[in-house]
């Protein structure tokens, strides 16, 4: 999310080119091309798909239109745009946690957990107040 976030390339990991599926349900239409050319099939979980390289260069998600998952990682995009105080706290972690050896990616997930979840609870307040929708 934080390359998206002004556009920029902070951790060189996250790039946001958002498109939504209409079912991740397609498995067998989506899932075989990319794990042919080497993606491995890391989360499975309902609405969502996470699909990465072996050298962990990259992480691609797949999620269903419409979903929760979808709603909470573009209103985190469209926070982080807004907000420069949290874009830069997010981003200095991001930096921090590649900078590391993790053990695995459960580890680094759970290493920005705590500062995800203060962002996105600051997300939902400021979607409350705008009536906030996904942009396209």
């Amino acid at each position: 999310m934080s390359g998206a976030a002004q556009g920029g390339d902070h951790d060189g990991a996250h790039r946001t080119g958002r498109r939504s599926r209409a079912s991740h349900d397609h498995e067998q239409r989506c899932l075989p091309p990319l794990t042919d050319i080497g993606y491995l099939l890391r989360v499975r979980e309902p609405g969502h798909r996470m699909l990465r390289t072996p050298d962990l260069a990259v992480h691609l998600h797949i999620c269903t239109a419409g979903s929760d998952w979808e709603r909470r990682t573009l209103l985190f995009r469209d926070w982080l745009r807004r907000d420069p105080r949290d874009r830069a706290r997010y981003e200095a972690l991001k930096r921090r946690l590649a900078s590391r050896d993790r053990p695995d990616m459960d580890a680094y997930a759970d290493a920005k957990g705590p500062l995800a979840t203060e962002i996105i609870t600051r997300a939902e307040r400021w979607a409350s107040t705008i009536d906030w929708t996904r942009a396209e």
